[in-house]
């Protein structure tokens, strides 16, 4: 077995095992149509019944490359280590009870990253928001109602998702103020909903 470098997208490396090719003529392909031949990474080969030919080899590369997620749309000057101490981070008020902390993209034109930080006992109307939603609670304790699914408390450590278009509410338990980190591949948009 051979083993290649592939250079996937963002710049990363990833080593890919090769089966053994012996060189075939164009008749002998014909004539193997049965052969499994090497990975097909969940696709009909593209090679038609061949799977050792030159030109599949380097399909198989190709499909390696292109099966990647598309990296997030991050400027040169994010290329970079970034660390923020927690008091170091930058809080803008939202409205009143909802501060936000951008880490990394716009929330107003593309791909973000952010803290948001609501008071104890803050309570949000019903609302959606045009793309999925991923979030994790830092501190404080989140009651989340999405669709028609009954209430959930969630604490310190606890992931939620939320797909696009889906009415929801949110409220920060009294006692502590409430910290997510939130995360979204677009622009973010919160849009009320009558019950």
């Amino acid at each position: 077995m051979r083993q290649r470098e592939v250079v996937l997208h963002g710049g990363s490396r990833k080593r890919i095992v090769l089966p053994s090719i012996s060189p075939q003529s164009s008749a002998s392909c014909t004539n193997r149509k049965a052969d499994n031949g090497p990975p097909r990474l969940g696709r009909k080969n593209p090679c038609g019944g061949c799977s050792r030919s030159r030109r599949c080899r380097y399909s198989l590369f190709r499909n390696v490359r292109t099966q990647q997620p598309a990296p997030p749309n991050i400027t040169d000057s994010q290329k970079r280590p970034v660390a923020i101490p927690a008091q170091n981070l930058k809080w803008v008020q939202v409205r009143p009870g909802q501060e936000t902390s951008a880490l990394w993209g716009d929330r107003q034109v593309g791909p973000y990253g952010s803290f948001n930080r609501f008071a104890a006992g803050f309570e949000d109307r019903r609302h959606y928001h045009t793309r999925d939603l991923h979030s994790v609670v830092v501190s404080g304790t989140v009651v989340v109602q999405s669709g028609e699914a009954p209430a959930q408390e969630l604490g310190p450590g606890s992931y939620g998702f939320l797909p696009g278009g889906t009415p929801h509410t949110h409220s920060c338990k009294a006692g502590t103020p409430c910290v997510l980190f939130v995360q979204q591949d677009g622009p973010g948009d919160s849009v009320s909903v009558e019950k």
